[in-house]
């Protein structure tokens, strides 16, 4: 009985060894506050420049969580302005996490609040061209990198450039 026991503990330290490594790499944490940014205008985008900035005054501590396997989580209050540049409209968006994101294959897929422009030729054509959702958004990649579709579930998208005409 006692040999038994003491060959149980010791198959059990051996793989506690080898799993240790695995889950000891611990996810890297990155703080990726909102940087103001300009969705150029153009056939990709809206009939104008638009500008999107932190809200002042507003929090923008947003984080990304990123793991051993490559997936990805977003979390933090961020909010931001978008601004048309022509009329100076503006309009203010909560983009906070949770989001996740991950890479499998030719897929991309997001989890939570995201932009997506220059999508509204790709099958199925039911984005804006410049689009704020919430919800799950799969992009489709070909061998050589290019999107070839992105699909869409969650609250309906909202069309950026008709809220800010």
């Amino acid at each position: 009985m006692k040999h038994v026991s003491g060959g149980v503990c010791k198959f059990a330290a051996l793989l506690l060894m080898f799993a240790l490594p695995a889950v000891a790499s611990a996810p890297i944490f990155t703080m990726t506050p909102a940087e103001p940014f300009v969705i150029p205008s153009g056939p990709s985008g809206c009939p104008f420049d638009v500008y999107v900035a932190p809200q002042a005054g507003r929090p923008n501590s947003g984080k990304i969580i990123t793991f051993a396997n490559g997936s990805s989580i977003s979390s933090g209050a961020v909010f931001v302005t978008a601004t048309n540049l022509t009329s100076n409209k503006s309009i203010n968006l909560n983009i906070s996490g949770p989001g996740q994101f991950s890479v499998s294959d030719n897929t991309f897929t997001i989890f939570g609040p995201a932009f997506l422009e220059g999508f509204q030729d790709l099958a199925p054509a039911d984005l804006p061209s410049v689009a704020f959702v919430k919800g799950q958004t799969v992009l489709q990649f070909d061998n050589t990198g290019h999107v070839i579709s992105v699909t869409h579930t969650g609250a309906s998208p909202q069309d950026v450039c008709q809220s800010l005409e």
